[in-house]
């Protein structure tokens, strides 16, 4: 059984997917302005790690993927981020994020996300942004792809971002629906680590899964516990948005 980590430390600040989101169900809902839903954990204290700002407040593990990363054994860390009535702020957002979106992806409605992604790993993490999604070079060009490759304290890392989401949300988010999402990420994460050029190299990935609310959460802790033959290294990277996060969706 490979080691699990769930760390819950906390981060407090005031700042501030891959290309086809292939298990996230039913069609996503227009901007409505309303809140996924309250993070009830008990996350207390904490490493504030990284750059501050705006756009969101994080709290949760927080600091914490350096040293996870350093242990080469998969890992589950989960934080959130509450947007408050903020929502998406593009003076508040960190430059990093802003960076990620001015860049654009390679398709797909995952912008978003992958800014949200790009906010925490700078913050908590300060984490360097090495290239955007249609700046890394693979050896099969047709290949597995990630969406974000990173520094982080010396590492080169491969991001991989996806979002656990359900529509309609009322209905909630499944264990099932975690369970296939994580499978099918988790062998992507694989495929595009093997698949990256002499030029821009990683060993060490992470899958930032961006949930929906805390049930969403829930269900990607209970999914991951499952999904031990599709981990290898990889480090699960959970965030949970709050507040005004339609946008995100």
């Amino acid at each position: 059984m490979p080691l699990i980590l769930l760390l819950a430390l906390a981060c407090t600040g005031t700042a501030p997917d891959d290309t086809a989101q292939s298990h996230e169900t039913g069609t996503p809902p227009g901007d409505t302005g309303g809140s996924s839903g309250d993070d009830t954990g008990d996350d207390t204290g904490g490493d504030t790690g990284g750059s501050t700002g705006s756009w969101g407040e994080i709290s949760g593990s927080c600091g914490d993927l350096g040293g996870a990363l350093a242990l080469g054994s998969p890992a589950l860390l989960r934080n959130s981020i509450d947007f408050g009535t903020i929502g998406f702020d593009e003076a508040a957002a960190g430059a990093e994020a802003l960076e990620l979106i001015a860049d654009g992806n390679l398709g797909g409605s995952s912008i978003h996300s992958e800014a949200v992604a790009m906010e925490v790993l700078d913050r908590c993490e300060g984490a360097d942004l090495l290239l955007t999604e249609a700046e890394i070079q693979y050896t099969d060009p047709g290949g597995k792809k990630t969406d974000i490759y990173v520094d982080i304290d010396g590492i080169a890392v491969g991001i991989s971002v996806t979002r656990a989401f359900h529509y309609p949300p009322e209905e909630g988010y499944t264990v099932a629906e975690g369970e296939a999402l994580l499978e099918d990420k988790l062998a992507d994460v694989l495929l595009s680590e093997a698949n990256a050029a002499a030029a821009n190299p990683w060993t060490h990935s992470v899958l930032s899964v961006i949930a929906w609310d805390s049930a969403a959460g829930d269900a990607i802790e209970a999914a991951w516990a499952s999904v031990t033959e599709v981990q290898d290294d990889t480090i699960l990277l959970l965030t949970v948005t709050e507040g005004e996060d339609d946008f995100v969706y």
